[in-house]
């Protein structure tokens, strides 16, 4: 394994003042004694050390690569990882969408968010899976990494499996209702959503989401707020699907309620699919023209296709107008406060690998087109990860992602799920 020499390292301290009013933000010096196994660091702590020269990037790629060869068989995260050219910066990786009709397929160019990270220097390391087309909720092989007969999640699983892993400390996905939130509730990570059909990322920490939320260029009109945790406001939602929740779910949301009353947080409760049948059709009308035989198209995507016919046109404008309705009204109930906080899924990562969960949970969110990130915290009856999901309102991701990282503190302090310890030796 590849490590460093024993040397002093200065890192940002996050913990709850003994009084509980604020939160400490003060540096601290941490001394690491060798060896170290560079896979178990943050992007943020790693850009540090290499930016110091304490550690070469080849050292760290080699380290992360070693880290992979040891876990692939198990979590099996990676559609396309070529160990040889990773430190050549090659871009010449395949596209497959999760498709056989796809089989092979070379682009012309990087994704525009890819070519942003490179960019910035990010090593891109290789492509993860997804489901066929980031529809199917079934497939492909990956696993969850605490538990290999549990599903990893939704159609990004395979970025938060790498992720969760400590096979590489930041990844990228896509979500339409919860494709990036389940993974990372299922799998004890981090993630920043941020909006119906667009871009999210998984990391270790909020830390390393601020990095790169700020290799984006996303900003805020206003100042970052650096609030007591006495001046903070939750509201506590309960929304329809709370009636589903299962018993672990509705203990861990209760549990997280009084650790930041402890705090002396104000928290207050809240109560408060036509679209995506429509949209399936224009997206894969030529995927399934394509596949004659009905052969390498999953058969949920010819289904989606054929049935979007039942949907009236003025069925699906009144489903659109709902969402533009319900952005201005969320919008409000959001300002009112520091943060929503909600369950991120109705339980823990189910048994079976053909079924990746529900994303109910989480498509009103997306839909309104509001930031979300999923804070791993809890352990669940079965002793699986159990998250809770942060929701503010549009267009203050930086502010956002601040305040997270305020009230993250007293969560994680006292959280009950300790993944670093099952899989990190």
């Amino acid at each position: 394994m590849y490590s460093y020499g024993q040397h002093v390292k200065t890192v940002m301290d996050m913990t709850p003042s003994t009084n509980g009013t604020m939160m400490s933000r003060s540096w601290r010096t941490l001394t690491i004694s060798a060896p170290l196994k560079l896979w178990l660091l943050t992007a943020t702590e790693i850009l540090r050390l290499t930016s110091e020269d304490e550690v070469s990037v080849e050292d760290y790629a080699k380290a992360l690569s070693s880290r992979v060869e040891l876990r692939d068989s198990v979590v099996k995260a990676w559609q396309y990882l070529d160990r040889e050219l990773v430190l050549t910066l090659a871009s010449d990786m395949p596209t497959e969408y999760g498709s056989l009709l796809y089989k092979g397929n070379m682009p012309n160019a990087d994704a525009s968010s890819v070519d942003i990270l490179r960019r910035a220097g990010a090593l891109i390391f290789g492509k993860t899976t997804t489901t066929e087309f980031a529809i199917v909720n079934s497939g492909p092989d990956n696993t969850n990494p605490h538990d290999s007969k549990r599903t990893p999640g939704g159609s990004s699983a395979g970025s938060a499996a790498a992720v969760t892993d400590f096979q590489v400390p930041l990844s990228c996905g896509t979500q339409t209702g919860g494709s990036v939130i389940r993974p990372a509730l299922y799998m004890d990570t981090y993630v920043l959503a941020l909006e119906l059909d667009t871009f999210g990322y998984f990391a270790r920490s909020v830390e390393d989401l601020k990095l790169i939320t700020d290799v984006f260029k996303i900003t805020t009109d206003e100042s970052i707020k650096n609030i007591p945790l006495r001046e903070a406001k939750v509201g506590y939602l309960k929304t329809p699907i709370w009636l589903s929740a299962d018993p672990g779910t509705i203990a861990v949301m209760e549990k997280a309620a009084k650790i930041l009353l402890s705090y002396g947080v104000t928290v207050e409760e809240k109560m408060i699919d036509v679209i995506m049948k429509v949209e399936a059709h224009a997206s894969f009308l030529n995927e399934y023209l394509m596949d004659t035989t009905k052969t390498k198209l999953n058969l949920k995507i010819h289904g989606l296709v054929e049935k979007a016919s039942d949907i009236s046109h003025d069925d699906n404008r009144r489903a659109y107008d709902s969402c533009v309705t319900l952005r201005p009204l969320l919008d409000q109930i959001a300002a009112k406060y520091s943060v929503l906080i909600m369950s991120s899924a109705v339980d823990e990562a189910p048994l079976g690998l053909e079924d990746m969960g529900a994303a109910d949970s989480n498509f009103v969110w997306t839909a309104a087109h509001m930031p979300v990130i999923q804070i791993p915290a809890f352990a669940g009856p079965n002793g699986m990860p159990v998250g809770l999901s942060l929701v503010a309102r549009r267009y203050c991701d930086q502010d956002f992602l601040n305040i997270a990282q305020i009230l993250g503190g007293p969560l994680m302090s006292k959280r009950g799920w300790q993944s670093a310890s099952r899989h990190a030796g």
